[in-house]
């Protein structure tokens, strides 16, 4: 009777790690390089004080920046939200010249194929371009 409930035991326990293998090795994941942070829309032209909202998506907790702090502004630097404002009139810089910001927007990306799970530090970026044209 031993035997018997030692092999029942252990066939049990074979048949759970293996299913739990097979479950763990079922997931796909993504590596962080696949994680795409994206801005919309990801190119416009702009006049002086003209506006624009852009909304960054695929990913947690984004942070905004300017390549350029001089010919444009952003409402907030935190948030899946914010409104860039054209500060420069290329015409007023050299003559015919075409001035271009890149916004960068960075964010922590989901580790692993759950939203739910977020690694700390595992980061990803877009960006977006706005093309300063004359008023």
């Amino acid at each position: 009777m031993m035997k018997q409930v030692n092999t029942l035991y252990t066939l049990l326990t074979a048949s759970a790690l293996l299913g739990g293998a097979i479950l763990w090795n079922g997931c796909e994941t993504e590596s962080v390089s696949d994680q795409k942070v994206t801005i919309s829309p990801s190119f416009e032209r702009l006049a002086i004080n003209q506006v624009l909202e852009l909304i960054a998506s695929g990913g947690f907790e984004y942070t905004w920046s300017l390549e350029d702090e001089t010919i444009g502004t952003l409402s907030t630097r935190k948030g899946p939200r914010t409104v860039y404002t054209a500060r420069v009139n290329p015409t007023n810089a050299a003559a015919t010249a075409i001035t271009i910001q890149t916004v960068t927007v960075t964010s922590t990306v989901s580790t692993g194929g759950s939203t739910n799970t977020v690694a700390s530090g595992l980061q990803a970026s877009g960006t977006a371009m706005i093309e300063h044209v004359p008023h």
